[in-house]
């Protein structure tokens, strides 16, 4: 019999050798799971960093005013309590008991009379403010006016004056501000008439000083009908707010003797006490 060789043609004839190999995989998992996992590391901005500023919001629109007008809240509900009440009282089961309580007929009748004018002068205070506005208005377009016609002037003042003599120039303004204040611009206007009566300057023709007087003459017309509409504005409101006072002082004049007519101490008057706008369970206390 051949001896077997001592080598196999694929490796060591070892009986241990698959256990060996399982043992070396089995470390190698161990030590892949003992490995420390590792810790991310966050990056830290440098504070030479500057950090985006988010852009700023829009600003918001404003509020459109409001008008004024003819009665605020408080005083259109004052006027409209006085004249319910009046009604009330004119009542012809109301009406004798009060003029008992010294309250004549008369004294209705003229209530209702200053409630209806004190609307009418409200009207006509919003109508005044109006024209006063509408004024405004037509005052600014005029001083716009005279003040391209002063500038075609000083334009041809330069023309003429810049190189042969421009000391004239003083004469007409050149350089000032026209639109400073309205005395300074009426000022200039009536300084340059004056300088053009006896310079000519190219392009102004006479017609044009003509035209040139007349816008003068229409700013300060502005003036004084704005000044009107604004005086007749303010007397109006003064005269409404006066009423007022007065219309509310008699209103409750006539809530008192109905309060006293017919007290709260008596449930049977709570419907007529609350036609005087008048409390329930208390005494009326204005």
């Amino acid at each position: 019999m051949r001896p077997l060789p001592s080598v196999f043609p694929f490796g060591p004839l070892c009986p241990n050798a698959g256990a060996k190999e399982k043992l070396g995989i089995l470390n190698t998992q161990q030590g892949r799971t003992n490995q420390t996992p590792t810790t991310k590391q966050t990056r830290r901005p440098d504070s030479n960093e500057t950090t985006p500023t988010p852009p700023p919001e829009p600003p918001a629109a404003p509020k459109p005013k409001r008008a004024a007008g003819a009665l605020n809240k408080a005083q259109a509900e004052a006027l409209n309590r006085a004249d319910e009440i009046v009604q009330v009282a004119r009542k012809p089961e109301y009406l004798p008991l009060l003029m008992a309580r010294d309250l004549p007929e008369s004294y209705f009748t003229d209530l209702e009379d200053d409630i209806n004018i004190c609307r009418n002068v409200s009207a006509d205070a919003v109508q005044n403010t109006t024209e006063r506005r509408t004024a405004t208005a037509a005052e600014r377009a005029a001083e716009r006016a005279l003040i391209i016609a002063l500038q075609e002037v000083q334009a041809a003042a330069r023309q003429k004056h810049y190189r042969a003599n421009p000391a004239v120039l003083r004469d007409y303004f050149v350089g000032e501000r026209l639109d400073k204040s309205r005395a300074l611009l009426e000022q200039y206007a009536r300084a340059i008439l004056e300088k053009l009566a006896t310079d000519t300057l190219p392009g102004i023709t006479p017609a044009k000083v003509t035209t040139l007087g007349n816008l003068l003459d229409a700013y300060d017309r502005s003036n004084t009908t704005q000044g009107s509409a604004q005086s007749a504005a303010t007397g109006a409101r003064r005269t409404r707010d006066d009423m007022l006072r007065s219309i509310n002082d008699r209103r409750m004049v006539i809530q008192f003797a109905a309060d006293a007519q017919w007290p709260h101490s008596h449930p049977a008057n709570a419907a007529i006490r609350r036609e005087f706008k008048l409390p329930v369970k208390q005494p009326f206390a204005g």
